[in-house]
C-alpha cells in the first residue's frame, strides 16, 4: 500500500472510530500494517492500547486532536506543530546557563511551552517561580496546564501563538527560556520577537538551529547583524551533534545566551 493510501486508510479508520471520555474504540480488525500506522499515528497524541478495556486510552479526551487530523488531513501533528520536545538531559544542560534568581518572584516566560520539558528542568532548582507559556497544540496545552512543581508553581497558558502576544499586553520577564519551531527561520523570528520581552538586567535563552551561522538568505543575514550589533551581551553555545536525536531529529541546534 502507497504512503497516501495508508493515510487515507488510517483516517477512515479514524473516523469510523468511537470516542468515549478518554478512551477510543476502533471500529473493528485491523490488518496488522493497518493497525500498527494507526497505534502509531495515535501514541503521537499520547495514545495507548488498554488490553483491559480494549481501546486505545489517552491521558485526556482525544476528541479535538481527532477532528483536527479528520479536517486538515495531516496525520502528523508534531510536523504541524514543529514540535521536536527537548530531551531532558539537554533541558538540564540549559538549565547550567542560568543566571541566580534568588531573589526574583515574578513569572519566567517560556514563549512555546511544549511539553513542558524546559519548565521541568528549571523546576529543578527553582521550584517556588510560576511559568508563562504560550503553545499552539492544544494537547500539550491541556499538559502545561496539569503541570506543577513541587512546591506548588503552575503554568499559566496566556495563548496560542507568542508572535501575536505584545510587552504591552503581558510585560516583561527577568528570564526567558525557549525552544521555538526552527523551520523557514521561524526560529531566529521567534528570537527577535523574545528580546522584546526581556527585561532591563533580565536574561534571554533559547535553543536554535544553527542554520542563521552560514546561509545567505536575508532573515539569516539580518539576523547575524543583530548577534553582532548585541556584542558581548551574547554568547553562542555549539549543542553536541545528535542531541535531538530522540525527539525524531538530527538539525544542527545552538544556544543563544543574552544577558540584558
Amino acid at each position: 500500500m502507497q504512503a497516501n493510501q495508508f493515510n487515507e486508510a488510517v483516517l477512515d479508520v479514524l473516523e469510523r472510530s468511537t470516542i468515549q471520555d478518554n478512551l477510543l474504540y476502533l471500529p473493528g480488525q485491523l490488518g496488522r500494517d493497518l493497525y500498527l500506522k494507526v497505534k502509531t499515528t495515535l501514541e503521537q497524541i499520547g495514545g495507548k492500547w488498554n488490553s483491559k478495556k480494549e481501546a486505545i486510552q489517552f491521558p485526556h479526551n482525544p476528541t479535538e486532536a481527532i477532528q483536527a487530523m479528520l479536517d486538515t488531513g495531516e496525520l502528523s501533528p508534531k510536523k504541524k506543530y514543529q514540535f521536536f520536545a527537548t530531551p531532558p538531559g539537554l533541558a538540564e544542560w540549559v538549565m547550567t546557563y542560568v543566571n541566580d534568581l534568588t531573589s526574583l518572584r515574578a513569572p519566567i516566560l517560556e514563549p512555546h511551552g511544549g511539553d513542558g520539558a524546559l519548565i521541568r528542568a528549571f523546576w529543578k532548582d527553582f521550584p517556588e517561580h510560576n511559568v508563562d507559556t504560550f503553545e499552539a497544540w492544544d494537547l500539550n496545552r491541556e499538559k502545561l496546564r496539569q503541570l506543577r512543581s513541587d512546591e506548588g508553581a503552575i503554568v499559566n497558558v496566556l495563548g496560542e501563538d507568542f508572535l501575536a502576544a505584545t510587552p504591552d499586553e503581558f510585560g516583561q520577564y527577568a528570564l526567558i527560556l525557549a525552544n521555538p519551531p526552527f523551520a523557514k527561520n521561524q526560529d531566529v523570528r521567534h528570537l527577535r520577537h523574545m528580546l522584546r520581552f526581556v527585561a532591563p538586567g533580565g536574561q534571554l535563552i533559547s535553543i536554535l538551529s544553527t542554520h542563521w551561522r552560514f546561509a545567505g538568505d536575508s532573515p539569516s543575514r539580518s539576523f547575524r547583524s543583530l548577534v553582532d550589533g548585541l556584542g558581548r551581551s551574547v554568547q553562542i553555545v555549539d549543542i553536541p551533534a545528535g542531541s535531538f536525536a530522540e525527539s525524531g531529529t538530527s538539525v544542527s541546534t545552538c544556544l543563544f545566551i543574552f544577558n540584558g
